[in-house]
């Protein structure tokens, strides 16, 4: 393995993990947070920031690790490892249509 391929391997990792594993997580903290407020500006700003946590920087960081993937490594989708990377990828694109549509705060 050649360190540029190594680089981009923990590249990848790392964009997935810091959008699946760290943002989305606390995205969630973030909206449990919010049922505490009753209205107001605390609570549209903690929708917003809900919104750019677990919807918005995930999607963009899931899809620079996907082009990553589809640039530099073999995708034959052929192992567990690519279907659930793909799988993933496909969910959180519709979460963050869901949750366009259905904004109801």
């Amino acid at each position: 393995m050649t360190p540029k391929l190594s680089s981009e391997i923990a590249i990848h990792g790392f964009l997935f993990w810091a959008s699946m594993g760290f943002l989305v997580p606390v995205g969630v903290l973030i909206m449990r947070e919010s049922n505490r407020e009753k209205c107001g500006r605390r609570l549209k700003i903690l929708f917003y920031i809900h919104g750019l946590l677990q919807q918005i920087l995930p999607v963009l960081l899931l899809t620079a690790g996907a082009l990553i993937s589809f640039k530099n490594f073999e995708n034959s989708f052929n192992n567990g490892h690519q279907r659930l990377g793909l799988a993933l990828y496909g969910l959180l694109w519709l979460q963050l249509l869901i949750g366009i549509v259905r904004q109801h705060r």
